[in-house]
């Protein structure tokens, strides 16, 4: 009996103590804050980034309230005639039927994408080539990096900016706009040096 009253009197005191009004205060969230980032400690950071934006370019990512767009595969196939779209969808539909104007949301939100990861090999490059230059992980991003510039090549016109972002101040650096063959130039060049 004595232990069953210390129990039910450590359980109130856990009920009292939990007080819904008051959200639980984590000290330590998920998260990579901009302190972290550098060093040799923020290189496997810079790289998952990287290959994350890569993939949300490539296949992309079904959240659209989070910045989640179509995928290259998927608009270049319904673009191509490699896949038919049935549904009802009208950024899917205008695809399927070579009718994309810069009004389809969706084809601008997968140009963002593509900015996006290419910015991110940029900065991850930049990292490696600071705090690890001997690292595999660059060829990696090169690689990355060099399909980016095929993928454009292959579904854009020719003539398209690859410009950068300057994280720090927001401010964006147009670059001179590649023709085709410049665009698939530069990716060689990024592939033979990620094989070097």
């Amino acid at each position: 009996l004595i232990s069953l009253s210390v129990s039910a009197a450590a359980l109130l005191g856990l009920l009292a103590a939990c007080d819904a009004t008051h959200p639980l205060s984590v000290t330590d969230p998920d998260v990579s804050s901009p302190n972290s980032l550098t060093g040799l400690t923020g290189l496997p950071v810079y790289r998952a980034g990287s290959e994350a934006d890569f993939q949300i370019a490539f296949i992309g990512g079904g959240d659209v309230a989070n910045g989640g767009h179509e995928g290259i595969a998927n608009f270049g196939g319904l673009f191509t005639d490699e896949l038919t779209d049935i549904e009802t969808f009208p950024t899917r539909t205008v695809m399927n039927t070579r009718d994309a104007t810069p009004a389809n949301g969706n084809l601008n939100g997968l140009y963002q994408d593509f900015g996006q990861a290419h910015n991110d090999d940029l900065r991850a490059f930049g990292q490696y080539q600071q705090f690890s230059p001997k690292s595999p992980a660059l060829a990696e991003l090169n690689a990355l990096d060099g399909y980016l510039y095929v993928f454009v090549a292959e579904h854009w016109c020719s003539g398209e900016p690859f410009s950068t972002i300057n994280v720090a101040t927001g401010a964006v650096v147009n670059s001179q706009f590649l023709t085709t063959t410049q665009m698939l130039d530069t990716a060689l060049a990024r592939f033979q040096t990620a094989k070097q």
